[in-house]
């Protein structure tokens, strides 16, 4: 069984996120288990909503402290912080954002596939967003990766796995 396999669980730093790695594997999340569960800024969704923005470490830290929030450099999100500097607040500006610059993402998913290679673990569970996953695994490709065989169609959260 792969999940008795994983060494590490990455997930972006979105409360939602979170959620999600912490719900989907309960006996990984266990307190008890050895297996680490840590945030990564690169793997976070697209910005481009309010629902995009993050809250602050401190906070997401306080509600969720079975995760490791130490790679994360801000406390705030920069990130947000920057876009909303050039474009404005969504108030004055509603259309995508970070989605208009697809090298942004694809930069943030290097960094993050770059990080990855750093890791001595071998069987890693990422928690992420669609939007971010599409970029990440569709970016340079001629036509998006083909699912798994028997996984003909995803819903709100997806099972991929590639060999390395």
């Amino acid at each position: 069984d792969m999940l008795n396999k994983v060494e590490l669980v990455v997930t972006s730093p979105m409360a939602r996120c979170v959620q999600t790695a912490l719900l989907s594997f309960p006996s990984l999340a266990a307190n008890t288990a050895p297996i680490k569960f840590v945030a990564h800024e690169s793997v976070r969704e697209t910005v481009n909503y309010m629902c995009d923005q993050r809250r602050t470490i401190t906070e997401i830290a306080a509600d969720f402290p079975r995760v490791n929030f130490s790679l994360i450099p801000h406390d705030h999100d920069e990130i947000w912080r920057a876009y909303q500097e050039r474009v404005g607040p969504p108030s004055e500006y509603d259309a995508h954002r970070e989605s208009n610059e697809l090298c942004a993402v694809a930069e943030r998913g290097r960094a993050f596939l770059a990080w990855l290679q750093t890791r001595s673990e071998k069987t890693v569970i990422v928690s992420s967003h669609s939007a971010f996953l599409r970029c990440l695994f569709s970016w340079g490709q001629r036509q998006p990766l083909p699912p798994l065989p028997g996984k003909p169609h995803y819903g709100w959260t997806e099972e991929k796995g590639w060999p390395c």
